[in-house]
């Protein structure tokens, strides 16, 4: 169910690394609560945000912390849709920070829902018997910060709902903000977006 971005507390993403760490450990709720608040923009977290030509969706890893959680980074092509998918045992929290994203919901082989997120709106994912497919129906990349409680490394895709479960383990083009191989590239320099200097 997604969550409408509202004016709240400004976080830096050390701050919300704590504050998720910290939920996490102490087993509270409100992490949708704390992803709304945080009001977070492409350019806060630009630096983590790389693409690699061979990928329709581009994860970046932030912060991973084992048996805690773990934020991640997707940039999305324009019009690519990933395949059905489970998150292992893991919640899946997302937030839109570029662009839009379209979910489909599956849960038990069955199609539920449909839902659109536009940049600011979170949702949550939970573990047991759901799994969905994203897309960006968008003409542009769209950008979205993901945290996975607890990390998973394993997880399963389907190539129709109901369908035999596909074990994958899903990697990074890039860790800390810093690429794992010559052919990723931030997401700026593929944009050929440049600072404007200031005479």
């Amino acid at each position: 169910m997604a969550s409408n971005s509202r004016v709240g507390h400004l976080l830096t993403l050390q701050e919300l690394i704590l504050s998720l760490r910290e939920k996490v450990i102490q087993r509270s709720d409100g992490i949708d609560e704390l992803l709304t608040n945080f009001q977070i923009t492409f350019e806060d977290c630009k630096k983590y945000a790389f693409v690699k030509d061979s990928k329709g969706c581009s994860r970046n890893l932030i912060f991973d912390e084992p048996e805690v959680c773990r934020l991640t980074l997707s940039v999305w092509k324009p019009g690519f849709q990933n395949r059905i998918h489970d998150h292992g045992q893991s919640h899946c929290y997302f937030k839109v920070i570029l662009g839009l994203l379209e979910e489909t919901h599956f849960r038990d082989g069955r199609h539920v829902a449909d839902s659109v997120y536009k940049e600011g709106q979170v949702c949550h994912m939970t573990d047991t018997g759901a799994c969905h497919q994203m897309k960006n129906n968008h003409d542009g990349y769209s950008v979205s910060l993901h945290v996975y409680i607890p990390p998973f490394d394993r997880c399963n895709t389907y190539d129709e709902a109901g369908g035999a479960a596909i074990p994958v383990t899903p990697s990074f083009i890039s860790r800390y903000g810093f690429a794992v191989d010559r052919e990723s590239r931030r997401l700026l320099d593929v944009l050929n977006i440049r600072p404007i200097i200031q005479m």
